[in-house]
């Protein structure tokens, strides 16, 4: 009595314990649990003492080894966190668990306004929230306009973006709850007598198995015709109705940069490609997906994770293992879309190769196990599963099984075993063993050899020189590094040896680091192995064929960007000087440091080629702006042919003109732009993508209503 105490109770405090046991992220030494778990307890009953004046607090840990970035962090704070809060500002008789989580209902909304992450679980039923946001526009241009936040954890947004529905599949990441009691739609009222427009909502971040969901961006595509300041409304189907106003100008620019191109050749460069074990190598990453946790691998087999910025670019230090085997080794950084790269490296240190190969398809079993570990850790077949990040655990949960603890390996055939390489658990020094009894068998049955082993303390491996032949082997454990310690655990147990047929290898196995190959929409270039040629006409001074207008702009109307260099392909005929003719010269060119693409061919009384340039196309779609490298038409050019057979044809004539599929043209001849001799045509393109460079050489977009060139008519002299 009298002491001053801080109080922390492991399984109600400890906030990097995981929620339940499909939480990706967190450890399970303590126990798992939710806000319920971490509310209702009282810390009088931790720390038995005379008077609660006596406590000054209560303390929540976050321990690290488990997560990354602030948004994990936070995951694993909020809400349990808040529940911690209030069992330290508030007396024991006046908490109540129930009357906690009705209240948490109206938290979620908040937190993901403040754009804090969060763990929605079904615990609470997560209250939602509509707020109108001031929006701009530009006149006579449709574009998304968003108009309002909704924020409403534990749902998810339908396919086509329209219905929000709470998240009641129990998959990866888990079922959730929310206070809609069904689909939610929303319209909005643009305020300039046009009828309401169906509502979609979008998000950055949908509710994952580490993330909260949603706060979602509410708006639809919509235009303007006069500029001015319109009173939007907003309705949800469940009669909740906000407003905003929405300022619309000649000159506004559509404020959203371009999508992370999917055709993009990951990258990796290492600091060093050589490296001692125990110590790191500075890695640099591009070209993966953006804003997003990415998977590290370290010979196969996953190490931890990185997180890449908005640009899909990353750097961390990756930690070569101590022991790690002298020799070449694959580092390999994945995204959630199956992206990847890969390098090897060639790591210096004294521990060589070990002999014989690895025996494959070992089972094994204990004579103890705790399950409640969490999959795939506790069990005997997280020994042999070749990741030595699971373990095995005695069981620990009353009655605790006690040394010594018992392991039986079933090789599955008949192997001459050279060594057995003990790894102990990885995450935690929690019951390492420190004396052992080896056994082998022929039949599982009779055991002969008794080997005693010592194992030294930590979390290094321990290679076991043996020289038997078995199909299976026993391992007693005896006694504990710790000397009060019940329990016994180990992360990996590899056999190595020689089966019938295999030979011992010369050296450490040759590894060659993978190439991820993008989707097949990609573009890449083609083949330029044969040679195009082109087949002429004669021309007659009366047509028998009428030239037809070729339209090349879509709806979705593009603009190139930028070149993006070399295509993924390697022409093999040399590239033509730069006084070539692009646009009528069949093959492959470099121009001016841009690559070009042209095929002609027979058309009515002339030839016409169509050229491409290798470049990035930047599309807008789905209120996005959306970037893909590849060949991209330039334009058509109808080769010369005398000027009387273009007579009556729209494309060889000035003025302006209708097709019959509603597009507009117009056509200009032997001006400057033409030059004497030519006509060129143009498309009216709503919605068409502008790129402006900015000061600091990146590109800013924007929609305008313009003319897109389409084709030239040269006429002979």
């Amino acid at each position: 009595a009298g002491a001053k105490v801080i109080v922390s109770k492991s399984d109600s405090s400890y906030l990097d314990m995981k929620y339940n046991p499909k939480t990706p992220i967190g450890l399970e030494w303590a126990g798992r649990g939710d806000v319920d778990k971490y509310y209702n307890w009282n810390p009088r009953n931790v720390v038995p003492i005379a008077e609660e004046d006596d406590i000054l607090g209560v303390e929540a840990p976050l321990w690290s080894e488990s997560h990354r970035g602030g948004k994990q962090n936070e995951f694993l704070i909020f809400p349990r966190a808040i529940s911690h809060a209030e069992i330290g500002w508030s007396q024991q008789s006046q908490r109540n668990v129930t009357d906690f989580m009705k209240r948490l209902n109206a938290i979620g909304p908040r937190l993901l306004a403040m754009q804090s992450n969060f763990y929605d679980g079904p615990l609470v039923a997560w209250g939602t929230d509509l707020a109108g946001l001031p929006a701009k526009a530009r006149t006579n241009t449709s574009h998304r306009i968003e108009v309002a936040h909704f924020a409403a954890p534990g749902t998810k947004v339908s396919v086509d973006g329209k219905t929000v529905a709470v998240d009641s599949v129990n998959d990866a990441d888990s079922a959730s709850n929310s206070a809609l009691t069904g689909p939610l739609t929303a319209t909005i009222d643009f305020g300039d007598g046009s009828a309401a427009a169906d509502a979609t909502f979008e998000t950055d971040t949908p509710r994952g198995v580490v993330s909260a969901g949603s706060l979602y961006r509410v708006g639809a595509d919509h235009k303007y015709a006069t500029a001015g300041s319109f009173d939007v409304t907003v309705t949800l189907s469940d009669g909740r109705v906000g407003t905003a106003k929405v300022t619309v100008a000649n000159d506004y620019v559509v404020p959203v940069k371009a999508m992370f191109d999917d055709c993009q050749v990951p990258t990796m460069v290492l600091a060093s490609t050589t490296a001692r074990d125990d110590s790191r190598v500075g890695v640099t990453l591009t070209g993966l997906m953006p804003d997003e946790f990415l998977d590290i691998l370290w010979d196969g087999t996953r190490i931890g994770s990185t997180v890449s910025d908005e640009d899909g670019n990353a750097f961390f230090s990756h930690y070569v293992p101590y022991q790690s085997v002298k020799g070449d080794h694959l580092l390999r950084v994945k995204d959630s879309a199956g992206r990847f790269v890969e390098k090897a490296l060639t790591v210096d240190s004294q521990t060589v190769a070990p002999p014989g190969i690895a025996v494959t398809g070992v089972t094994a079993q204990a004579s103890s196990e705790a399950p409640n570990e969490g999959a795939p850790n506790g069990v005997a077949t997280a020994l042999v599963d070749g990741n030595p990040a699971t373990f095995w655990h005695s069981k620990w949960a009353a009655p605790a099984a006690t040394y010594p603890h018992v392991l039986t390996f079933n090789l599955g055939k008949e192997v001459d075993l050279s060594q057995i390489v003990w790894t102990p658990r990885q995450n935690s020094d929690n019951g390492q063993v420190k004396t052992m009894s080896v056994e082998f068998s022929t039949d599982g049955t009779t055991w002969t050899g008794a080997k005693a082993v010592t194992l030294p303390a930590g979390r290094g491996t321990t290679a076991i020189a043996v020289d038997t032949v078995a199909t299976h082997v026993r391992i007693t454990a005896t006694a504990p590094q710790a000397a009060d310690s019940l329990f016994a655990t180990a992360g990996e147990v590899q056999f190595r040896g020689l089966s019938e047929g295999q030979v011992e290898p010369e050296g450490p196995a040759a590894v060659e680091a993978e190439t991820w190959t993008p989707p097949a929409d990609c573009e890449v270039d083609p083949n330029p192995t044969s040679t195009v040629t082109v087949t002429t006409t004669t021309v007659t001074s009366t047509p028998t064929t009428t030239v037809t207008p070729t339209s090349t702009v879509t709806s979705t109307a593009t603009v190139t960007a930028s070149p993006t260099g070399a295509p993924s392909q390697t022409p093999t005929v040399t590239p033509t000087p730069d006084e070539v003719d692009v646009y009528s010269t069949p093959g492959y060119h470099t121009v001016n440091g841009r690559k070009w693409f042209t095929a002609c061919e027979p058309y009515s009384q002339t030839t016409r080629c169509r050229t491409e340039i290798w470049s990035t196309q930047v599309h807008y779609t789905g209120g996005k702006f959306v970037s893909k490298t590849g060949w991209n038409f330039n334009n058509l050019t109808y080769l010369e042919s005398k000027r009387s057979l273009w007579t009556g044809n729209p494309l060889g004539n000035a003025g302006s003109w209708t097709a019959t599929n509603g597009r507009q043209w117009r056509t200009e001849c032997d001006t400057p732009v033409t030059g004497g001799n030519g006509c060129r045509s143009y498309i009216w393109a709503p919605n068409t993508v502008e790129a402006h460079r900015n000061s600091d050489g990146s590109y800013r977009y924007e929609l305008a209503d313009v003319w897109v060139f389409n084709n030239i008519v040269r006429f002979s002299k």
